[in-house]
């Protein structure tokens, strides 16, 4: 279930945190929420904790 305005959520996510996510991490979060499977990986450090915390974000704003 692809979550409406996923731009505008990443924006609120930003303000409310004062986080600011690199293209990648967005181009990650946009995957997770239109996809039913996806995989993230990466190297220490590099936005993983941060994109997971969007996505439980994203989908807890929708009531998801």
């Amino acid at each position: 279930m692809p979550i409406p305005d996923s731009i505008k959520k990443l924006e609120e996510y930003e303000k409310k945190t004062g986080a600011s996510l690199h293209f990648r991490q967005k181009d990650a979060v946009r995957m997770v929420v239109n996809y039913s499977l996806c995989v993230l990986t990466g190297g220490p450090g590099t936005g993983k904790t941060t994109t997971v915390k969007t996505v439980a974000e994203s989908f807890s704003d929708a009531g998801v």
